[in-house]
């Protein structure tokens, strides 16, 4: 547990900085410590505690009150105050879908989801703790279930299951050199995903991001030495490296990088025992991270 009761909130809009063809000139970047508006602690110890909405106008997060059990609370950002989620108790890596009226989570040993405005949690599927999910547009959400599963091979590749809910099912083969699959992120047109990959369960400081379409599986490695790496609108991958947050232009038709990395944020809250980044980036462009 990381007791916290601010975060940081970046318009990575700063980005746009490296698109020369763009028509509009770059907005500078606004950096604000915002509350998250509720007496409680974030629970960072796993993924992402807080994720803007894809419209950036919402703040889900997983937070505990007291010796309560952690839950997901929502937040407008024009709001000062915070509401709990009934029914999201020991919830983890909260992620919205793309329409942003559901957020999924992790509780219990299973995936679940539940409506922004509340509502009974909906079960989805088994899955003991998750290293990482993303709600595709084709309602599929590509997860990651830990090293746990019936089959050997269930927990150290990337798995699917219906936004309704239904029996989960392998998207993706595991690689030669790759000790498992986790924190993935549905790339638009949703015919890959990019996912990061160590070479070594529990040592992700020196992983890799790659990308593996959903149909033929193949795979390229984008990042050698990188992990935790989310495409942005602006047309860049972001990765982590030594608490330090890159940028690299990134094609997401050839499914390549176009140009070198360049840092753009550093002292984010990195966990690289599960190879995880204290950050989350709406599709406006909204960045919301933890410091540390």
């Amino acid at each position: 547990w990381i007791i916290a009761a601010m975060l940081g909130v970046g318009l990575i809009t700063v980005v746009a900085r490296w698109a020369p063809w763009r028509a509009t000139p770059p907005r500078d970047a606004v950096r604000v410590e915002a509350s998250i508006g509720a007496d409680a602690s974030l629970a960072a110890d796993q993924g992402p505690a807080v994720v803007p909405s894809p419209d950036g106008t919402l703040l889900a997060f997983v937070a505990q009150k007291g010796n309560g059990a952690a839950q997901v609370f929502v937040r407008r950002v024009d709001h000062l105050d915070a509401a709990a989620l009934s029914g999201t108790e020991n919830a983890r890596n909260p992620f919205f879908s793309p329409d942003g009226q559901w957020i999924g989570f992790f509780a219990d040993g299973k995936l679940k989801k539940i409506s922004v405005s509340g509502g009974a949690a909906i079960t989805l599927c088994d899955s003991p703790i998750g290293r990482g999910a993303s709600w595709g547009g084709d309602g599929t959400i590509v997860f990651q279930p830990s090293n746990t599963g019936t089959g050997s091979n269930l927990g150290m590749v990337l798995l699917g299951v219906p936004a309704v809910g239904g029996q989960p099912h392998a998207v993706t083969t595991r690689q030669e050199g790759e000790a498992n699959e986790r924190w993935p992120q549905v790339l638009p047109g949703n015919r890959a995903v990019l996912y990061t990959a160590p070479q070594s369960a529990g040592s992700y400081a020196d992983a890799n991001v790659s990308v593996q379409t959903m149909s033929t599986h193949e795979r390229k490695i984008l990042v050698r030495g990188g992990y935790f790496g989310r495409y942005v609108p602006s047309g860049h991958l972001l990765y982590l490296h030594d608490a330090t947050m890159f940028a690299a232009p990134f094609d997401v038709d050839r499914l390549e990088l176009t140009g070198p990395p360049v840092p753009v944020l550093e002292r984010v809250t990195v966990n690289t025992t599960i190879g995880s980044g204290q950050f989350a980036v709406g599709d406006n462009g909204t960045l919301a991270y933890l410091t540390g």
